[in-house]
């Protein structure tokens, strides 16, 4: 007889630290007397569930333990990062509902665990749009045309709030509008190597009210002193932005 639908469920998380010591940075945004003492700090503490059913929907449910870096007062006790479900019985047009990394900036959406530093860099922190909920179509159009290269081009294109994650309400009444194109034309073997290499571009436009945080994971403001806070807007605004990323991976695959 006919094997039903399955469901397969699986429990993970990991754990980042690292230690700091000597003078405070600009990295952290704050100098002298009001600077953070050395410290060993726990920078990532996250427990996953992930899953799939009736095998046409994939799940995510995450959620991090790191407590306050004294710097974002929204970074405090237990919070949400990736909560999502997606549709995937089109390869060719999936449908993700919830919240997670908008495809914007290869950095940024590359896993924690992938980076080869705890840290991304500051532009990527400052001006990239982090963890969005909204509503996105993507997919791999040659899935069923070119099976064998099924993973040549791939898409994204999703609305999101647009202020950041773990917030209920928008600013306004308009989306950020995110699209994400990846190109991968070579992967295989290099010099006895697992290698790859990866050409995309996104785009990205939103328009936000008075009051909106645009720098949400990193600080953008650079103060008389060299230090760096916040940059909320003072007054309603857009933002159109917009990049190119080659990319190659060897040792391992993308």
């Amino acid at each position: 007889m006919p094997a039903g639908p399955e469901f397969k469920l699986t429990l993970g998380g990991y754990i980042q630290a690292n230690f700091e010591t000597g003078d405070v940075s600009a990295f952290e945004g704050r100098f002298g007397l009001t600077g953070l003492k050395d410290r060993v700090r726990l920078r990532r503490a996250r427990i996953t569930l992930a899953g799939d059913f009736t095998e046409q929907f994939d799940f995510k449910v995450e959620g991090d333990f790191e407590q306050s870096d004294g710097l974002a007062s929204s970074r405090t006790a237990f919070s949400g990062t990736d909560i999502f479900i997606n549709w995937h019985a089109i390869p060719e047009a999936n449908i993700k509902v919830g919240q997670w990394k908008a495809p914007f900036g290869l950095e940024q959406i590359t896993p924690d665990a992938s980076l080869f530093t705890i840290e991304r860099s500051l532009p990527t922190g400052a001006i990239t749009p982090e963890r969005q909920i909204g509503v996105q179509i993507w997919g791999k159009p040659f899935t069923k045309l070119w099976p064998e290269q099924k993973n040549l081009l791939t898409y994204y294109a999703g609305i999101f709030n647009g202020n950041g994650r773990n917030t209920t309400v928008n600013d306004n009444n308009n989306f950020m509008s995110v699209g994400r194109l990846e190109l991968l034309p070579f992967k295989g073997k290099l010099f006895g190597q697992d290698s790859s290499l990866k050409l995309g571009g996104d785009v990205l436009n939103s328009r936000d009210d008075a009051g909106t945080n645009i720098s949400q994971t990193l600080n953008l403001r650079v103060n008389n002193d060299g230090s760096l806070s916040p940059f909320t807007l003072p007054g309603a605004g857009e933002r159109t932005a917009w990049s190119l990323m080659p990319g190659s991976q060897s040792g391992r695959l993308i």
